[in-house]
């Protein structure tokens, strides 16, 4: 009988050349998974705001988050909301605490990238296919920067200025007060040498936004800064 099966060096070379090709396979489609989770990318155009300066992204921009920071292809980015052109939506350049206070005191944390609307009062979070919904409150960064999900008055010192929804405030402490309107898309700048700055919700809480202390009608509360050690919202 004729032994027609192959050299055993044949068929180990293949196995190997086989298991080198799945390898290489699972390894990009991995990196394609992870860069997906990590990237964002709008397709439309966008714009921020720095201080008052503007700053604007092409439609093909590609977004990327890495160990906390955002970056536009490989520069960083300004920490205020990635903002849409000609609409009242925004998404997040970093994780950020969601608080309703007419709700209770619980938080969640809504991630970096997540795109936010408002539509009469009903808050909608999109996160790729997922998406959670919210009733007013806001988003606290854990540092300085409020994204208000329902209409406020901010008071600085003693002039005050009504802002709607998805309207947001950066307070630099000591240094300058950055405020956006969402529906005029006006972005300002106020410089501050110990003046109180609050935002009061059409909710009823009142914030102290040098301070981040929130006031309720069942008292007081220093707001908690570590963001990411918070559970993240549920999303379907």
């Amino acid at each position: 009988m004729i032994n027609r099966s192959k050299p055993m060096k044949a068929v180990t070379m293949i196995e190997i050349g086989v298991a080198g090709v799945l390898l290489l396979v699972l390894t990009l489609f991995v990196f394609w998974y992870v860069d997906g989770l990590a990237a964002f990318r709008p397709n439309t155009e966008l714009h921020q705001f720095f201080e008052g300066t503007e700053l604007n992204y092409s439609a093909d921009t590609v977004f990327r988050e890495n160990g906390g920071s955002v970056t536009a292809e490989g520069r960083p980015v300004a920490e205020t909301p990635f903002l849409y052109k000609g609409e009242t939506k925004l998404s997040l350049p970093c994780n950020m605490l969601l608080m309703v206070p007419s709700e209770g005191t619980d938080v969640k944390r809504i991630n970096y990238f997540t795109t936010v609307t408002e539509d009469t009062g009903r808050v909608t979070f999109t996160s790729g296919e997922k998406k959670a919904q919210s009733y007013g409150g806001f988003l606290y960064d854990g540092s300085d920067l409020y994204i208000f999900l329902e209409p406020v008055k901010l008071r600085i010192g003693n002039v005050t200025t009504d802002l709607p929804a998805l309207s947001y405030v950066k307070v630099r402490y000591a240094g300058s007060v950055e405020y956006h309107n969402s529906e005029t898309d006006e972005d300002n700048v106020v410089g501050i040498n110990d003046v109180l700055v609050t935002a009061e919700g059409k909710s009823g809480f009142l914030l102290n936004l040098g301070l981040d202390v929130l006031y309720t009608n069942t008292g007081e509360a220093l707001l908690y800064s570590a963001v990411d050690k918070v559970a993240v919202i549920d999303m379907n």
